[in-house]
Protein backbone atom coordinates (compact mmCIF):
# COMPACT_ATOMS: atom_id res chain seq x y z
CA UNK A 1 0.00 0.00 0.00
CA UNK A 2 1.23 3.36 -0.88
CA UNK A 3 2.03 4.97 2.56
CA UNK A 4 0.03 8.24 2.76
CA UNK A 5 1.40 12.10 1.89
CA UNK A 6 1.76 12.85 5.69
CA UNK A 7 3.83 10.34 6.63
CA UNK A 8 6.46 10.73 3.21
CA UNK A 9 6.53 14.16 4.72
CA UNK A 10 7.25 13.43 7.95
CA UNK A 11 9.89 10.51 6.55
CA UNK A 12 11.75 13.45 4.21
CA UNK A 13 12.11 15.99 7.12
CA UNK A 14 13.09 13.73 9.96
CA UNK A 15 15.71 12.17 7.46
CA UNK A 16 16.94 15.85 6.26
CA UNK A 17 17.12 16.86 9.46
CA UNK A 18 14.67 19.56 8.39
CA UNK A 19 12.82 21.44 11.36
CA UNK A 20 11.15 24.02 10.21
CA UNK A 21 9.95 21.16 7.70
CA UNK A 22 8.73 18.84 10.50
CA UNK A 23 7.00 21.66 12.65
CA UNK A 24 5.31 22.93 9.71
CA UNK A 25 3.49 19.52 9.28
CA UNK A 26 2.13 20.04 12.91
CA UNK A 27 -1.16 22.37 13.59
CA UNK A 28 -0.10 25.04 15.87
CA UNK A 29 -1.54 23.65 18.64
CA UNK A 30 -0.60 20.06 17.76
CA UNK A 31 0.55 17.41 19.85
CA UNK A 32 3.44 14.64 20.80
CA UNK A 33 2.83 11.79 22.58
CA UNK A 34 5.99 9.88 23.43
CA UNK A 35 5.58 7.25 25.36
CA UNK A 36 3.08 9.04 27.93
CA UNK A 37 5.04 12.38 27.52
CA UNK A 38 3.00 14.75 26.18
CA UNK A 39 4.42 17.71 24.30
CA UNK A 40 2.22 20.62 22.77
CA UNK A 41 2.79 23.10 20.55
CA UNK A 42 5.65 24.41 18.27
CA UNK A 43 7.73 25.38 20.79
CA UNK A 44 7.26 22.05 22.96
CA UNK A 45 7.54 20.10 20.00
CA UNK A 46 10.63 21.80 18.55
CA UNK A 47 12.86 21.06 22.09
CA UNK A 48 11.14 17.26 21.85
CA UNK A 49 12.86 17.02 19.12
CA UNK A 50 16.47 18.54 19.39
CA UNK A 51 16.30 16.27 22.26
CA UNK A 52 14.60 12.85 20.64
CA UNK A 53 14.68 12.75 16.63
CA UNK A 54 16.46 15.85 14.44
CA UNK A 55 18.21 16.74 16.98
CA UNK A 56 19.92 13.51 17.50
CA UNK A 57 20.34 12.71 13.82
CA UNK A 58 17.50 10.33 13.80
CA UNK A 59 16.95 8.38 10.66
CA UNK A 60 13.44 6.88 10.08
CA UNK A 61 12.71 3.73 7.96
CA UNK A 62 9.42 2.98 7.17
CA UNK A 63 8.46 -0.83 7.45
CA UNK A 64 4.37 -0.54 6.92
CA UNK A 65 2.50 2.84 6.47
CA UNK A 66 -1.10 2.96 6.02
CA UNK A 67 -3.51 5.92 6.57
CA UNK A 68 -6.35 8.11 5.20
CA UNK A 69 -7.16 11.98 5.24
CA UNK A 70 -8.17 11.45 9.32
CA UNK A 71 -5.65 9.02 10.78
CA UNK A 72 -2.25 7.87 9.43
CA UNK A 73 -0.13 4.45 10.90
CA UNK A 74 3.78 4.39 10.77
CA UNK A 75 5.58 1.31 11.89
CA UNK A 76 9.73 2.41 11.67
CA UNK A 77 12.96 1.26 12.51
CA UNK A 78 14.86 4.33 14.49
CA UNK A 79 18.55 4.77 14.10
CA UNK A 80 19.81 8.11 16.75
CA UNK A 81 22.63 8.61 18.36
CA UNK A 82 22.03 6.44 21.36
CA UNK A 83 19.44 4.05 19.93
CA UNK A 84 18.39 1.84 17.64
CA UNK A 85 14.84 0.00 17.78
CA UNK A 86 11.82 -0.62 16.35
CA UNK A 87 8.82 2.32 17.06
CA UNK A 88 5.07 2.37 16.02
CA UNK A 89 3.33 5.94 15.01
CA UNK A 90 -0.45 6.80 15.40
CA UNK A 91 -0.94 9.96 13.49
CA UNK A 92 -4.41 11.63 13.57
CA UNK A 93 -4.99 14.56 11.08
CA UNK A 94 -6.80 17.68 11.06
CA UNK A 95 -7.15 19.86 7.33
CA UNK A 96 -3.83 18.52 6.57
CA UNK A 97 -1.74 19.07 9.39
CA UNK A 98 -1.12 16.45 12.23
CA UNK A 99 -2.98 17.45 15.34
CA UNK A 100 -1.52 14.05 17.36
CA UNK A 101 1.10 12.08 17.08
CA UNK A 102 1.78 9.57 19.27
CA UNK A 103 4.90 7.21 19.73
CA UNK A 104 5.33 3.98 21.18
CA UNK A 105 7.16 0.69 20.34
Amino acid sequence: MKSPLIVDALVAAVNAEDTEGFLSLFAPNGRIDDWGQVYEGHEEIRSWSQEELIGVHARLNPIVTSGDDHFAAMTATLARDGFNGTGSFAIELHDGLISEMTIAG
